[in-house]
Formats: structure tokens, C-alpha cells, sequence
């Protein structure tokens, strides 16, 4: 039953190729249905009972065959994979076509394939065919830049992916298993040393770490997100679900390896630099699109530094943020692209006063810069109340994630709030003083999105009542955010009072440009050396 996630949309995408537009993007809608219909039926139970289901596709020689796993946290990633895909569908109904849809219902096919497999060597494959997937739909709207800047994000990836491979080669060459189940079974009864793991591991988190933009490996974001001809629904899609499930499957090697490679000291290391260095990137930004781009990169971070603190709770709180993050983060680009397409701009003058111009808009982008924020009673208060409370007793990394969050609400008020809510006069041939040019409007059925996807925050934020979080705890989580949101405000009126433009502006130069190619790839053998070398100063052998 598993398998039929994946059929289901690669069906769909070769039969909706051969049908006329509409026919196609009606074949696009119902796999959504389908999909979600048959991923929740299998995810109930699972949820319930705390089970895990398999299927076995190919025969029974563990060498050849294709081994599904399907666990309540990856069937429900599936389930949210659809939610997505569909909120993505009909926002780009006025320019799907067969080819689109057909790219499109791929792309899911392969994702539903990312968070099922259970074989590394699938994983491989996967990565790199929706890495295929992913430049010919940056390419669908022809530009000029967009050829080079899609053959820059192919080669970087490829490089990546070839750490990756090397890295399940000597995998395979040490347990002598593809499947991850037989691999952890296999390390935790000693059948492995951890000087066997270490290359290994360091290999395939470097090809992972490229594929979300960990730090340093941030080149190819400009590139991607920048892309003049991708649609926003395509960066949505990326941003959502793509780095879901690169996160998903490096806490699924961190849990596998964990019995002989204590991988945290290099997992909060990675968290914390990921984090800040996405943060200030992002407040660089004068891009919409840009600044949530690099908004993701600190929010993967941030899931890192919960895996890093290993605890129970804070474990919790990392799968709580797979889904938080990504229904977020799929609100504001889907919000941002529409903005854009109606101003005929996406710089943040012009998005921040297009915000403010539609109730619904607008109610939408404060529940999602809430979320972002983790105020309660949205899906990132409770990740988010997790996260916290999992490391509330250590110290330095307690602080730590606060200045985290206080980097994501800068961002999130740097989106949405308009320069004269902190008092700060603008020129007045500022493009924020003038009204916007409205091109077109939003369709209705697009603003319909956006309340259907704010109210799922709201429901799944209201969830947190009816998981053991009181009410006092809520409060005092609302209190924290209110005192950081008032110390963002206050950076901010600093920042713009104080700070000569000049400065600002070369600071912004500086931190919004992209590393050339050959430096880029440099930088991705730095990063895998860098492992290497911090599994040793950290004691993780």
C-alpha cells in the first residue's frame, strides 16, 4: 500500500502529459486527494499504536530490492507533502501546463519516495533525480540568467551528491547493508567500530548539508531562490517540503550511528553557525523571496540544535518543527509570490506595503511571522515550547536558541512591518511612500490558500492544549515572545537611526553575495574536512 504514495503521482504525471491543460491539472488535484486520503488511512493506526509498517518492492535479495518504511512521522510528512503540492497547484492553476504538472506531480512522487525509503542507496538516487526535477522547474519561465544560475545549483549538487555516494560506498564496505534499519541493528550490537563510521558519515552529511545550505555552504541559495524564471510555488515546494526531508533523514542517520558516533557537540556546532549565519544573511536581504530563503537556512539550524541537545523532549520538538516550519514557511513565499506577481515586484519596500493592502493578506502574514516566532497557540508555539522546554536545562544552549529566536523575529518583522511602524521617515521617492503598482489582482481562489493554510497554524498551534501544555505555560511563553519581539523592535529603530545607509548598504552588498563556482566547490570539500577534523577536537570518536 505504501508504494501506491509514489505510484500514484508518477501515474498521474504520465498520464496528465497526454491530456489537454485543464484534464491535467484536474489529474494534478485529484493525486493530491488520493494521496492524502491513502497516507492518513495508513498514518492513523500508526500514530495510535507507535508501529512502523514495511514493504519490500523487488524480490527478497536484499541486494536488489527496494525496503519502504513507513512510521506515523513519515506517513504524516506525506500527508503534509499533499497539503503542500495542492496549496502549490492551485495557486499556479492561470500557468500549469502539462509539462508543469507533469514536473510537478514528479517531484512529489520522488519527495513521498524520500520520506518512505528505508535504503541509503534509493536515497542517493532520489536526491539526485529530484535534483533533475528541481532545475526544470527553476527553468519553466525562460530568462537569461536563469541558464547560468540553473547550471550553477546542478553542478554544486552534483558535487554534493558525489560526497554522498562516496560516503554509502565505505557505508557498505563496514556493515556490509544498504537498508538503514540493518545498518543501526548492525552498529547498535557492536558489529561496527566508530573509526569504521566516521569518513562515512562525514561523506554523507556533507552531501545533505549542501542540499539545505548549511553553513558554509549557503552559495547556492542566491542562485536558486534568486532565479528569475523560477515560480514562487517551485521555491515554495523547495524551501517546504525538499528541506523536510533532507532534515528528516539527517535525524534518521544521526539516531542510526548514535550507539558509537555521539555526533551532538558537532550537530550544536553546526546549529548554532547555520542558524546566526542564516539569520544575518537573510536580514541582508532586500528580496522577499531571499530573506525567507535564508529565514529557512536558520530554521534548519535551529532543528539541529534540538537534535544536537538530545533529549527526549527536544526531539519532540524537532519533529514538531519538521511540520510547523514547513506549513509556514509555505504561507509566506505562496503570500510573498502573489504580492509580487500583483505589484510586479518582490523587493521588501514594495511587499511590506502590499501586505497591509488586503485583510486577508494580512491576517495571514502576522499568524505566519507568529508561528515563525513560536507564539502560542500556532504549529511553531508548540514545536517550538518543545524545543525549549528539551533544553531548558543546559545552560548555554537555553540562551543560545533564544538569540536564535530573536534573529527570526527580526527577520519576521523586517518582512512585514512597514519602516514608518518604527518611527523612521522614509524619502519620498522611496518606494515605500509611493503607491504600488498593481498589475493584476489576486485571484480569489489564491487568498482562499492563504486561509485554509493560516488556519491549519491555528489548528495545529490549538493541538498544543491537548498535549500535556498547560495554560500558565503558554502564558509565560507569551510573555518571552512579547519581550523579544520588543528588543527586535528596538534593534531595528537602532539600526535605522543610527546606522549611517552607507554602512548599510556595503553590509548588505557584502552578505548578499554569492560565492563564485569554483569557490563554492572548494568550500563544499572545506566543509567536509572540517567534519572530519571536529569529530576528532570534539571527542564525538
Amino acid at each position: 500500500m505504501m508504494s501506491l504514495l509514489i505510484l500514484i503521482p508518477l501515474l498521474m504525471a504520465v498520464g496528465a502529459y497526454w491530456l489537454p491543460r485543464t484534464g491535467a491539472q484536474a489529474a494534478l488535484l485529484a493525486s493530491q486527494v488520493a494521496t492524502a486520503v491513502l497516507a492518513v488511512a495508513q498514518a492513523v493506526p500508526l500514530l495510535r499504536s507507535g508501529g512502523q509498517i514495511r514493504e519490500t518492492l523487488g524480490g527478497t535479495d536484499q541486494a536488489l530490492n527496494i525496503e519502504l518504511l513507513g512510521t506515523g512521522t513519515s506517513l504524516g510528512l506525506v500527508v503534509l507533502t499533499s497539503v503542500l503540492v495542492l496549496a502549490a497547484s492551485v495557486c499556479a492553476l492561470r500557468f500549469a501546463n502539462q509539462k508543469f504538472v507533469l514536473l510537478l506531480l514528479l517531484f512529489q512522487a520522488i519527495v513521498n519516495g524520500l520520506f518512505l525509503t528505508d535504503d541509503v542507496f534509493n536515497l542517493f538516487v532520489l536526491l539526485e533525480v529530484v535534483t533533475l526535477v528541481m532545475v526544470l522547474l527553476i527553468l519553466f519561465i525562460k530568462e537569461r540568467r536563469s541558464i547560468y544560475d540553473a547550471l550553477y545549483y546542478l553542478i554544486i549538487q552534483i558535487i554534493g551528491m558525489s560526497f554522498f555516494l562516496l560516503g554509502i560506498a565505505y557505508l557498505y564496505r563496514a556493515v556490509g547493508q544498504l537498508s538503514l534499519s540493518l545498518i543501526a541493528l548492525s552498529i547498535a550490537s557492536g558489529g561496527v567500530t566508530a573509526n569504521q563510521l566516521i569518513v562515512p558519515l562525514a561523506l554523507m552529511l556533507t552531501g545533505l548539508a549542501l542540499k539545505i545550505g548549511l553553513f558554509p555552504l549557503m552559495s547556492y541559495v542566491p542562485r536558486f531562490y534568486g532565479n528569475p524564471g523560477a515560480p514562487v510555488v517551485v521555491l515554495m515546494l523547495s524551501s517546504s517540503v525538499l528541506a523536510t526531508a533532507v532534515m528528516y533523514w539527517i535525524a534518521r542517520l544521526a539516531w542510526a550511528f548514535s550507539p558509537v558516533l555521539d555526533i551532538k557537540p558537532l550537530l550544536l556546532l553546526l546549529g548554532f553557525t547555520t542558524a546566526i549565519g542564516g539569520a544575518i544573511k537573510a536580514l541582508a536581504q532586500r528580496d522577499a523571496r531571499m530573506l525567507l530563503a535564508f529565514s529557512t537556512v536558520s530554521q534548519a539550524g535551529l532543528m539541529l540544535i534540538a537534535l544536537g541537545a538530545g533529549t527526549a523532549v527536544s526531539e519532540r520538538g524537532f519533529i514538531a518543527h519538521l511540520f510547523a516550519h514547513a506549513l509556514t514557511k509555505a504561507l509566506l513565499f505562496i503570500g510573498v509570490g502573489a504580492l509580487a506577481e500583483s505589484a510586479g515586484s518582490s523587493d521588501l519596500s514594495v511587499i511590506r506595503q502590499q501586505i497591509w493592502r488586503t485583510p486577508i493578506l494580512g491576517a495571514a502574514f502576522v499568524a505566519s511571522a507568529l508561528s515563525m516566532m513560536g507564539f502560542p497557540f500556532t504549529a511553531g508555539g508548540v514545536s517550538k515550547y518543545w524545543i525549549v522546554e528539551g533544553i531548558s536545562g543546559h545552560g548555554w544552549i537555553y540562551w543560545g536558541v533564544w538569540l536564535v529566536n530573536l534573529g527570526t523575529t527580526l527577520i519576521m518583522a523586517k518582512l512585514i512591518l512597514p519602516k514608518r511602524a518604527l518611527g523612521v521617515p522614509s524619502p519620498a521617492a522611496a518606494p515605500e511612500n509611493q503607491t504600488a503598482i498593481v498589475t493584476s489582482p489576486i485571484p480569489w481562489y489564491v487568498q482562499a490558500v492563504f486561509g485554509v493554510l493560516a488556519l491549519l497554524l491555528l489548528v495545529f498551534g490549538f493541538t498544543g492544549l491537548s498535549l500535556n501544555i498547560t495554560l500558565s505555560a503558554l502564558a509565560t511563553k507569551a510573555w518571552q515572545i512579547a519581550i523579544l519581539a520588543a528588543v527586535a523592535l528596538f534593534l531595528l529603530y537602532v539600526w535605522s537611526r543610527i546606522i549611517p545607509k552607507d554602512w548599510s548598504g556595503r553590509a548588505q552588498s557584502v552578505l548578499g553575495n554569492a560565492l563564485a563556482l569554483p569557490d563554492a566547490c572548494l568550500a563544499v570539500a572545506a566543509f567536509f574536512a572540517a567534519v572530519l577534523l571536529l569529530f576528532l577536537v570534539l571527542g564525538v570518536v
